[in-house]
């Protein structure tokens, strides 16, 4: 049981706080009543303060680069669209994303080497990222 603005609700979950940046309210969903107006609206208004404050302005100059989408295409080339930790595994999988084993935050020198560049499927990426942390 918690009071939420005020009213008591009977929830199973804890109460989290709103998704929406420096918002302190809590909610039972994502978003607080002031926030949910309309997703889409919060979701770019969310995304313009990201891109204002928290995104890494070498790495989006980096990624939206020629020489990047001349090197991801070569790479994804190399691996024939596949999944390239899938197929170590004997699956094979189309692999849509293109890694950097040591991150651009680490070492941006490495950004466009070739042995340190491998393409995986989304599933792949997700465990790698979560396994050793985004900026590890």
């Amino acid at each position: 049981m918690a009071i939420f603005y005020g009213v008591i609700v009977i929830t199973s979950k804890p109460l989290k706080p709103c998704a929406h940046p420096m918002c302190p309210n809590l909610t039972i969903g994502t978003r607080c009543e002031k926030h949910s107006v309309d997703g889409k609206i919060d979701q770019a208004s969310d995304q313009r303060y990201y891109d204002k404050y928290l995104r890494d302005k070498r790495s989006f100059k980096f990624y939206h680069s020629k020489e990047w989408r001349q090197t991801r295409a070569y790479v994804f080339g190399l691996s024939h669209g596949l999944c390239d930790q899938c197929r170590q595994w004997g699956v094979i999988t189309p692999g849509n994303v293109i890694h950097h084993k040591v991150p651009l935050k680490r070492d941006y020198e490495l950004r466009l080497d070739l042995k340190n560049l491998i393409c995986l499927c989304n599933s792949c990426h997700n465990k790698i990222d979560h396994c050793k942390g985004k900026d590890a």
